[in-house]
């Protein structure tokens, strides 16, 4: 695999609330850093029931200047960077085809898929909490039912959730991500936000399942200010389990068209 980090996807930037750091600030870090590719992914705008307000993601009427301004760094930044305009988008089943036609309205290169939560955040569980074996089946089906739509370019940190039970019944059903990742050829994740905030994630023992089925790997940083955008010491820990658990490490996952 590649030494240096060069190419990432999952970047956030003020507009999703719960982060710093403008998208100029954010691509001058990356051409000082070297990257030759830097993707926005902040999280998309979403439709819920009722006058429910999510705190950590864009509205669809601030919508419009996210894209105007990655445009213009675009063209600015033309040939020194790549700056592929896209949006962490959760699988939440009720209102995903009305959100989808909203979020598609205006340029978007892809998607990865974030799923923090069991259902939806309004009506549903956050999968970083303890879940019971329902809670921790509910997540697995969202995520594979997500992946194959064929229009997530990769699933970000698929080991967030957190499991009350057995190791045994954890990896008998996150199985299934993996199977269908292979199937629907969608990269899973290492997350370098959780090596460097030292989460319960990446989780090893799941890494070494995704290596035993060949799952293609992508790292992401998932940037949520400048100064870490490049972490040695996180490309350096995503090195090793690829090493550790021959995985089948991706440098730069191919964009799946979002329609």
């Amino acid at each position: 695999m590649e030494e240096k980090f060069t190419c990432n996807l999952h970047t956030h930037t003020v507009m999703c609330n719960h982060a710093d750091g403008t998208m100029r600030d954010f691509v001058e870090a990356a051409v000082a850093a070297g990257f030759d590719t830097l993707g926005f992914s902040d999280h998309a705008p979403t439709l819920f029931d009722d006058d429910f307000h999510s705190w950590f993601r864009m509205s669809f009427d601030e919508q419009k200047g996210y894209v105007d301004e990655a445009l213009a760094l675009r063209e600015e930044f033309g040939g020194k960077i790549d700056i592929p305009i896209g949006y962490e988008l959760e699988y939440y089943p009720r209102h995903f085809r009305e959100t989808l036609s909203l979020i598609t309205r205006y340029p978007c290169d892809y998607l990865i898929l974030g799923q923090h939560f069991t259902f939806n955040e309004q009506d549903g569980e956050y999968a970083g909490d303890h879940l019971g074996t329902e809670g921790l089946k509910q997540y697995v089906y969202q995520v594979c039912e997500a992946m194959s739509l064929g229009i997530y370019t990769y699933v970000a940190h698929p080991d967030l959730i957190n499991f009350n039970g057995d190791r045994d019944v954890y990896l008998r059903e996150t199985e299934e991500i993996c199977r269908v990742s292979l199937e629907t050829d969608t990269p899973l994740e290492i997350n370098m936000l959780g090596i460097r905030g030292e989460r319960d994630y990446p989780k090893e023992f799941f890494w070494e399942m995704v290596g035993r089925h060949g799952c293609k790997v992508v790292a992401g940083s998932d940037a949520h200010e400048t100064a870490p955008i490049e972490n040695e010491t996180g490309y350096a820990k995503v090195r090793e389990m690829v090493e550790k658990y021959s995985l089948n490490y991706v440098a730069r996952p191919r964009l799946k068209k979002v329609l």
